[in-house]
């Protein structure tokens, strides 16, 4: 026995026009993760597949869904003790102005990624092991916003 109800098509497939159900591509990194990822890999902007941007987000991203490759696959973590607050900013600086990340720089990057929104920003644990955002600057700043 099935059982037909009025609209259940929209659950078998995505909304027209997207390529993922919204709760997953909502996962996935916004624009400045997405930037981020472009810039280590090297491709151009929105030319990945989003498996590859849900991937590269890291196990501790904002909005608690962690997308692995497999099910057993352990956790990634994109940020970590970075304290190189300057070299994060080096990094920040290329990937908003579409420059090429010294390979000094490209390790720095994935702190960035898994925190959503479009602002240059990472990830970065102080001396103590507590956690931190540092936003940098942009180049669409009106006012410091930087913190």
């Amino acid at each position: 026995m099935s059982l037909a109800l009025p609209g259940a098509e929209s659950y078998v497939f995505p909304q027209p026009g997207l390529t993922l159900f919204g709760g997953i591509r909502d996962a996935a990194p916004d624009a400045w993760g997405r930037r981020v990822i472009e810039a280590r890999v090297k491709a151009e902007a929105n030319g990945l597949p989003e498996s590859t941007y849900l991937l590269a987000a890291g196990s501790n991203r904002v909005g608690a869904l962690d997308i692995r490759a497999t099910l057993d696959a352990p956790p990634h973590s994109v940020a970590g003790a970075v304290l190189q607050l300057q070299g994060l900013l080096d990094a920040a600086e290329a990937v908003e102005a579409g420059r090429p990340v010294p390979e000094e720089l490209a390790a720095l990057l994935g702190a960035g990624v898994s925190l959503g929104g479009a602002r240059p920003k990472a990830a970065v644990v102080d001396d103590a092991g507590v956690g931190w955002v540092a936003k940098f600057p942009s180049r669409t700043d009106r006012y410091s916003v930087t913190a």
